[in-house]
């Protein structure tokens, strides 16, 4: 039952991707963003972006911590306590 209703939320609050986002350049400089440190949560079983490609990612942008999470691309759904509990962490 707990799927159905994560499915029926997921349903019912879908929305298109705003293209802005998407087609904006960034500009990221060492003085501000380089001076961040980073953290990535692996998803574990994400179909969009396999866990290699993820490690991959996660070299070249020079993440200092990782956490790791048996889920699909989307942990906010299948594990939100988890993920709210890592940003918590992080953001003290």
């Amino acid at each position: 039952m707990h799927r159905k209703k994560t499915a029926d939320g997921l349903i019912a609050n879908f929305k298109p991707e705003p293209m802005g986002p998407l087609a904006t350049p960034v500009a990221l400089t060492p003085a501000n963003f380089g001076k961040i440190d980073k953290v990535y949560i692996f998803t574990e079983y994400d179909h969009a972006i396999g866990l290699t490609l993820q490690k991959s990612m996660a070299k070249t942008a020079n993440i200092t911590k990782t956490y790791s999470l048996p889920t699909s691309h989307t942990p906010f759904f299948s594990q939100p306590g988890v993920v709210a509990s890592i940003l918590s962490q992080e953001a003290k």
